[in-house]
């Protein structure tokens, strides 16, 4: 199976401005932890947290919050903030 990273994404698409939501529980803390250098050229980063679930501790948010203000918002927040209409 080919791998398309971050960095082959924003190669191809303009991503200023872009946010990222990421919505998978198997990768979403590998690629914070281990691809980070891509993850950080998105200027805003949208995802779950489950620390009790994975049994990983906040390590993903102490490392992004040196390049980011980390907060908790649910759902329908984040869609109010880009301007949609949360069901």
């Amino acid at each position: 199976m080919d791998t398309i990273t971050f960095g082959d994404i924003a190669k191809v698409v303009n991503i200023d401005g872009a946010v990222l939501k990421i919505d998978r529980e198997d990768c979403k803390y590998d690629i914070i932890l281990n691809d980070y250098e891509h993850v950080k050229i998105f200027d805003e980063i949208y995802f779950e947290y489950h620390a009790y679930a994975i049994k990983i501790p906040v390590v993903p948010l102490r490392k992004m919050s040196k390049d980011y203000k980390c907060e908790i918002v649910g759902d329908e927040e984040f869609y109010e903030r880009r301007g949609y209409t949360w069901i």
